[in-house]
């Protein structure tokens, strides 16, 4: 109140309400105009310099305060004017600036002349109604404690203005004017003026924490930045993470810090990093030991969540009659001993521990500003332990991989997209005669003969095409490579391209040494040639003398003699299929095996066929039945070898088609789409009803030496050379073998020959 309006009436009657209403406008209106009038002076002009400077200056938030001391002393004609910053993790204000009347005495005050707002009534009850109050006589006020009237005592306050100052629910502090006669007390106006001061103060304030907020982030995520920039890959983990928990503690004013990672087998945490922490918690955890993943997630279970992290509380001791506090409003409330705040490690899915953080320099409990750096800082340390275990276990790949290449007896040479020679192991340095020195930066083609280095040529474009992934292999290419010496030795290639970040940089060449193989492999020829001849030579000598029996040249013979001669005749023309069969399996093993293509006619071929197994047709009493095409062209083929194709799948589907059951062989004209390329072949067909053969096995039957279970069920042993003979010769002329089969139906043997449509070729 700023005066009063004494109403009398001479009648003897109360004003009623109307009238009291009326008064009631009149006196706020009078107030007002007398308030504004007072307001309108040098005194306004000063609060409005006073605010523009606070903006102009730029000044922080303790000058703001400081700046603040000295204007409300000025413009309420105060003493004395002190800030009292408020600790909300200890919970106590300290005078933390002050402000004396010139020729004033300044009275004794520290940083520890102290009062507890929370148990002081008085004061409590100021900070709630929030609202500048001038107090008589404060240290006679019946509700002061007497620790803050001794404060205030030493101070020699008398009469105060108090001004609570407040960031919308946070409470900074109190600004106290003090005026030490107690006939000078504080008026309306200079409550007005204060609280509008402060007004002024808050909104600067909010400015400019605002501003530094922003600036601490800023600067803590440069922090972090800079951070990533520090953690090479070369560093040892333990002191990645000891950076981390610096960077924390200092950036982020943690005063513990740990940082526990799980071990190898995943079943516990070992605290990796530390700072602070050096008292016991009464948590039950213990980051002197390791302990138990699932311990520490059971613990995790009692915490409350904080962001992707967790909080624990420290169990509040609540007095009977007292109700409990919440979890809810946690942010800003004072730190507790016990409290801490754990944040994962986990990145892509894969947690690899977690960071730890107690006893914040605020002493307050955590808010989101404080939250986003921690996440911040578990990320990255997240990050760097995937990253240390990624390098880690590459690491051990290339050392296991470099020691492979060093010690394997196969050689390896890599080489860039220019085909230039990046790396060489010792195989092929000792293979080649040369030093790494002469080697590396080498054209890939100079260690290869010319005709070599053509088919590297069309490698290399196979291995780099566009189309080409990591799956493209090329395999079993023989290669002769130049020694030192200007030997050629023959290699045996296997290559596949080198990726770098998905994308091609070169490829790999395996090297296979042949000479020792191609060695054996003419010794083996030569051994089979001279077994063939020895054995050839008597058997032909057998057959002939056999002959000249069958045909009485030395004398006359019954019917029994015949029938056993042609017994022996038979077995010893099945040797010399044997041996036969043995020779040319052994000039495929080497590469000596070749054709003789001439134009002639199939069909007449397959006649001659069924006629020389008329005898076997008859005894067996088996049925054969012709399909022949008439109109097949001449086919450009080597008769002797293709009858010998036609001899084994007629032997065979004589062997296994049981008594009085059929043979089937046709021929027709087949029209094939090649690479776009419209082909014409000749598909021959001989097929039986045996017994058949098992689906395991007809993906093998063309091999050397293997042999169908259906063998087993006549009684019939081979060599398993015939079918693979078979194959060899039909891949020579160009065409293709295969089966079709199943078990109790028979088997179908087809091969195709092609048919040239160029008379050039045929002539050539």
């Amino acid at each position: 109140p700023i005066g009063g309006l004494l109403v009398g009436c001479d009648e003897n009657r109360q004003l009623d309400a109307q009238e009291l209403h009326f008064l009631n406008e009149v006196l706020g209106y009078l107030g007002r105009r007398i308030r504004d009038e007072h307001l309108s002076g040098d005194k306004q002009n000063d609060i409005n310099a006073f605010s523009d400077e606070l903006i102009s200056e730029k000044l922080d938030e303790d000058a703001i305060f400081e700046r603040a001391c000295k204007t409300i002393s000025e413009v309420t004609n105060a003493d004395s004017a002190i800030f009292w910053q408020y600790n909300k993790g200890f919970g106590f204000l300290f005078p933390k600036f002050f402000h004396f009347r010139e020729g004033n005495i300044r009275h004794h005050a520290s940083d520890k002349s102290m009062i507890f707002p929370e148990k002081d009534g008085f004061l409590t009850e100021m900070l709630k109604q929030n609202e500048v109050r001038a107090v008589e006589n404060i240290i006679d006020h019946s509700q002061l404690s007497p620790t803050s009237a001794k404060t205030f005592s030493e101070l020699h306050y008398r009469n105060v203005l108090v001004t609570p100052v407040k960031m919308g629910n946070t409470l900074s502090g109190l600004l106290i004017a003090n005026k030490t006669d107690s006939d000078r007390q504080f008026s309306v106006w200079e409550l007005h003026k204060a609280g509008e001061i402060v007004d002024r103060i808050r909104q600067v304030v909010r400015g400019v924490r605002t501003v530094k907020e922003a600036n601490l982030q800023l600067k803590q995520l440069s922090r972090i930045f800079e951070l990533g920039h520090e953690i090479k890959l070369d560093l040892a983990q333990e002191d990645i993470l000891n950076r981390i928990v610096r960077s924390v503690r200092k950036g982020l004013g943690w005063n513990d810090v740990a940082i526990l990672v799980k071990d190898e087998l995943g079943a516990s945490l070992q605290v990796s990093a530390k700072a602070g922490f050096s008292r016991p918690h009464n948590t039950g955890i213990d980051l002197t030991n390791s302990m138990a993943l699932a311990a520490f997630e059971t613990f995790l279970e009692k915490c409350q969540g904080l962001g992707n992290g967790y909080f624990y509380r420290t169990p509040e001791q609540v007095q009977p009659g007292v109700e409990a506090p919440g979890k809810s409003g946690m942010s800003g409330e004072p730190w507790k001993d016990e409290d801490l705040v754990i944040f994962p490690l986990e990145t892509r899915g894969d947690l690899y521990g977690f960071l730890m953080v107690a006893d914040p320099v605020n002493r307050l409990r955590p808010t989101q500003e404080n939250i986003s750096p921690l996440e911040y800082y578990a990320n990255q340390s997240a990050v760097a332990i995937a990253n240390m275990v990624l390098y880690e276990q590459l690491k051990a790949s290339q050392q296991r991989y470099r020691s492979l290449a060093e010690t394997m007896s196969l050689g390896l040479i890599t080489c860039d997209l220019e085909d230039k020679v990046l790396y060489v192991n010792p195989a092929v340095r000792e293979l080649l005669g040369k030093e790494n020195r002469e080697l590396i930066g080498m054209p890939l083609g100079d260690l290869f003969t010319p005709k070599s280095a053509q088919e590297l040529q069309e490698m290399r474009e196979t291995l780099l095409a566009t189309e080409s992934d990591a799956h493209t292999r090329v395999e079993n290419l023989e290669l002769e490579i130049v020694s030192v010496k200007a030997d050629k030795i023959p290699v045996s290639t296997f290559a596949f391209p080198l990726f770098e970040r998905r994308e091609r940089s070169g490829y790999f060449l395996i090297i296979n040494d042949l000479r020792v193989i191609k060695r054996l492999e003419r010794m083996k020829a030569d051994f089979n040639s001279m077994i063939v001849h020895d054995l050839r030579s008597p058997m032909n000598v057998i057959q002939g003398f056999i002959e000249l029996i069958r045909n009485r040249v030395v004398g006359e013979i019954n019917i029994e003699q015949e029938e056993l001669l042609d017994i022996a005749k038979e077995n010893v023309k099945k040797v010399l299929t044997l041996v036969d069969n043995f020779l040319i399996a052994s000039k495929l093993d080497v590469g000596k095996f070749n054709i003789d293509p001439k134009l002639d006619e199939i069909n007449t071929l397959i006649e001659k066929q069924v006629d020389n197994h008329r005898v076997l047709l008859k005894n067996k009493q088996i049925t054969i039945e012709k399909d022949l095409d008439a109109n097949l062209p001449l086919l450009f083929f080597d008769s002797l070898r293709i009858e010998q194709v036609l001899n084994n799948l007629f032997s065979n589907a004589l062997k296994f088609t049981p008594e009085k059951g059929k043979v089937f062989v046709s021929t027709r004209l087949e029209k094939r789409n090649i690479e776009d390329n419209e082909r014409f072949f000749a598909r021959i067909s001989v097929r039986d009803t045996g017994v058949g053969i098992p689906a395991h096995q007809i993906a093998s039957i063309f091999e050397k030496y293997e042999q169908a279970d259906e063998n087993q069920s006549f009684n019939v042993r081979g060599t398993g050379l015939g079918l693979s003979i078979c194959k060899e010769i039909v891949d020579l002329h160009g065409g293709e073998i295969w089966v079709e089969s199943s078990q109790k139906d028979g088997s179908d043997f087809i091969f195709t020959l092609p048919i040239e449509s160029s008379i050039e070729k045929i002539v050539n």
